[in-house]
């Protein structure tokens, strides 16, 4: 482009000095004479043409260098591969410079991809390979990536790595590497992060591939873990937290269990903590809110208009107070363990405070974050703390001791209905990817806000208060487990729900009976909670009680 820009300016200098005399030579009536004149201005026409053409590429030049420059790598990618969809990061698709997903990815050609009816962008591969491919970059981060064992799908793989330029980093060798089958998707690890594989070289398990996936992450981050690949919902305080579930579970191999999509509860509870009316005994709750669960199932809880965080052993008939109860709580609204610091970390309504209490030391207590109006908390897997301000309608993020303060990941664009705004947010939930989901009293809804994202997404209800399916009245609590399935305490409705990921509508998992104190009804039910069987324990705020219901075992 520039050798180009040089010579013509050049020639345009050569030309210029003969036709400083255009006006004399054109006197001439030399034919000869006059047909120079002709191609002189034929090529000053040219040229004249050529700098218009060159000011154009130089826009146009520019106009991508701005569009690479604004590209987000962490940007989610959704595609349609063969009919299934999945999604990646754009920066796992860009991993290999000189292939295709390179440049077709880079900002420039997107728009003229071809996109299916749902907003995704088509690819005619075969899923599974194309699985097995991404699966493959994650592990490599680009370096090298085998073929799969098994001969069929290696034809096709092989195919599909020629059409995206991707043939040079095919590995000569698949020796170290082992493909799962799993569902019909093709997952790959080292064979020496897969000690439950043995001697395989292709094994087929009959389970969620999403859940399996999280269990060979968790394999290659600790090589000492052992596995059991079992149907789990785990604590809603931890995401996945995998060192801490899983540590000295056996591993086995068979048919897995099916999916909690499809798990259903008793509908009928038993109360477990309170239920003796409202006051302030050891065998009583008066407004009882957050709750949480330990791995023996102790479950602790914030008993509000007591002051006080009460702690229930598996099958006891009263508390032990273990924070507050003697003026220093007013109006605990949550409270999460913090098993790794062995802290209790308690939201506090009427000082504006979130505190931490020492669980060996029985009433030690600091403050880490004040000015905040707090109903709901939650933490992610790195500790950091997450609190929803009712007040400043926004979620902020803090590092694990506190600070001056933190980092709005949702809202705080003040009180409203719009996508970057919340309305009065209760309570939160953190996933492994850092996403925070909200419930939102004012606006009857649930959002999530991605990582970074300056707006949230409505994934329960937002259709006006009301009792339908497709609607929420006062969410409160809300979960989403490994299949991105959202749990709420629909409040006002008297129920929980949960919503599949991407439907309109929910399902009732408890309650729905309308308002009262039988044990398959509730008064107000404002969080909940599972334990490591998936048992389900609710706080019924205005029956003062904890119910618990019992999981339906799959035989």
């Amino acid at each position: 482009m520039f050798f180009l820009r040089y010579s013509v300016r050049n020639k345009f200098f050569f030309f210029a000095l003969i036709l400083i005399n255009i006006d004399k030579i054109s006197t001439v009536t030399d034919p000869i004479y006059l047909k120079i004149i002709e191609e002189l201005q034929q090529r000053e026409n040219q040229l004249k043409e050529d700098q218009q053409q060159l000011k154009l590429e130089k826009k146009a030049f520019e106009d991508e260098k701005e569009i690479t420059r604004n590209i987000d790598e962490t940007d989610v990618i959704h595609l349609n591969i063969g009919g299934e969809i999945l999604a990646t990061t754009r920066q796992t698709l860009m991993l290999l410079p000189k292939s295709l997903f390179s440049i077709l990815f880079n900002g420039r050609w997107e728009q003229r991809l071809h996109i299916d009816d749902d907003g995704n962008i088509f690819f005619d591969f075969n899923p599974i390979v194309f699985w097995y491919l991404l699966d493959q970059l994650q592990l490599s981060e680009g370096k090298s990536i085998s073929s799969p064992s098994d001969p069929l799908l290696a034809r096709s793989f092989e195919k599909m790595m020629k059409k995206l330029r991707l043939e040079n980093v095919l590995a000569t060798s698949n020796k170290n590497i082992l493909a799962i089958n799993v569902d019909g998707e093709i997952i790959t690890t080292p064979i020496s992060n897969s000690s439950i594989l043995v001697n395989k070289t292709h094994l087929f398990i009959d389970n969620h591939p999403k859940l399996f996936r999280h269990l060979i992450k968790i394999q290659r981050q600790n090589k000492s873990l052992k596995l059991a690949c079992q149907n789990i919902l785990f604590s809603r305080r931890e995401t996945f937290s995998p060192r801490k579930l899983f540590q000295n579970w056996k591993i086995f191999c068979g048919k897995l269990k099916s999916s909690l999509i499809h798990s259903k509860w008793n509908q009928s509870a038993v109360t477990i903590a309170g239920g003796n009316g409202h006051g302030q005994q050891l065998n009583q709750l008066s407004w009882p809110h957050g709750i949480d669960i330990d791995d023996d199932g102790t479950i602790v809880i914030a008993d509000l208009n007591n002051d006080r965080i009460g702690e229930w052993r598996k099958g006891a008939l009263q508390s032990q107070i273990v924070a507050g109860g003697n003026g220093q709580l007013i109006h605990p609204p949550d409270v999460i363990i913090d098993h790794h610091n062995d802290e209790l970390i308690i939201a506090e309504w009427s000082n504006q405070r979130i505190t931490r209490w020492s669980r060996r030391h029985n009433q030690t207590s600091r403050i880490i974050i004040s000015n905040v109006r707090c109903t709901g908390l939650a933490m992610n897997n790195n500790g950091d703390i997450y609190v929803a301000d009712e007040d400043k309608h926004e979620v902020r993020r803090w590092k694990a001791q506190g600070g001056d303060e933190g980092t709005v990941v949702a809202g705080g664009n003040g009180k409203g209905d719009r996508l970057n705004q919340l309305y009065r947010p209760r309570y939160i939930f953190v996933d492994d990817n850092e996403s925070v989901y909200v419930s939102e009293w004012g606006n009857h809804r649930v959002t999530k806000w991605i990582k970074g994202a300056k707006e949230g997404i409505i994934v329960a209800g937002g259709q006006g208060h009301g009792n339908s399916l497709t609607q929420l009245n006062l969410p409160e609590e809300v979960f989403v487990d490994v299949f991105e399935t959202i749990y709420i305490a629909d409040r006002g409705n008297h129920r929980i729900v949960r919503w599949l990921k991407g439907s309109k509508q929910s399902e009732v998992v408890v309650g729905g009976n309308g308002e009262g104190s039988q044990s398959n009804q509730f008064s107000g039910p404002i969080n909940f909670v599972f334990d490591k069987e998936n048992n389900l324990y609710v706080t019924d705020s205005q029956n003062h009680r904890v119910q618990k219901f019992s999981i339906i075992k799959n035989k």
